[in-house]
């Protein structure tokens, strides 16, 4: 069983091991804008739960610990404006050895959507999907969500973050920002920060005329040997469907 606290709460999660412990953030604005913020997206990483520490916590403050400063260092990918070669190597290779699952489903400014469907109403059952394939890709019973904390869009995931149609499995959802999630789940956060960094920047080079997958975090996350990891889809158009209600 994985058990964890939350800051300023008594009460003691216990997840058992044969749940899919999913970390996932956001990145730009949930109303994309060709002037503003032109891309939303939501996405992170994806690891059963008995494999958590070894597959992914402990090879990751192992890297914080040896070219970052600390293994509690806070690392974010935004704030990495001049990392140096031995820094980019090392988050590289974790990124490429690591066995655990990338999800990142986008809209953008270009995006054809019905005008009465939310763009984060249509992320959230498409993460929710891909949660849903990466839960039979490990052999898992259930999921658990973990969410980095949003003021603004807080109340949209409590919407739209539930099981729906043949979606319908055991899903735990929490929100934590990584400053309260110090143990042991930071590091759950932090990776999924860094994937969906990548995604969304790989979609606003691409609108910007980039060619496709030049980006060398979006080849580090996403261009892995074993694909059936990855869970990318970015959206060019959709309309109201019986999937999305």
């Amino acid at each position: 069983m994985f058990h964890w606290q939350l800051q300023g709460e008594r009460n003691t999660y216990s997840i058992p091991d044969s749940y899919l412990l999913v970390g996932l953030d956001e990145t730009g604005h949930e109303i994309p804008s060709s002037e503003g913020q032109p891309v939303f997206g939501i996405g992170g990483c994806a690891v059963p739960v008995c494999d958590y520490e070894r597959v992914l916590r402990m090879p990751w403050r192992e890297i914080k610990a040896k070219h970052f400063g600390s293994a509690n260092a806070l690392l974010h990918a935004a704030d990495m404006r001049n990392p140096t070669p031995d820094q980019l190597l090392a988050l590289k290779e974790f990124f490429r050895s690591r066995p655990f699952g990338r999800i990142a489903v986008l809209v953008s400014s270009q995006t054809i959507l019905e005008p009465d469907l939310p763009p984060y109403q249509l992320v959230a059952r498409l993460v929710l999907e891909r949660v849903a394939r990466l839960v039979e890709r490990f052999s898992c019973n259930g999921a658990v969500l973990v969410f980095e904390e949003s003021q603004r869009t807080d109340r949209l995931a409590a919407t739209y973050f539930r099981p729906y149609g043949s979606l319908e499995l055991p899903v735990h959802m929490f929100r934590m920002s990584k400053k309260a999630a110090v143990e042991p789940l930071s590091e759950l956060l932090e990776v999924a920060d860094f994937v969906v960094h990548a995604a969304g920047g790989q979609v606003r080079s691409h609108l910007k005329g980039v060619p496709w997958g030049a980006r060398r975090d979006y080849q580090a996350v996403f261009g892995i040997a074993d694909q059936t990891l990855v869970e990318f889809f970015e959206v060019l158009n959709a309309k109201w469907g019986p999937n999305v209600a």
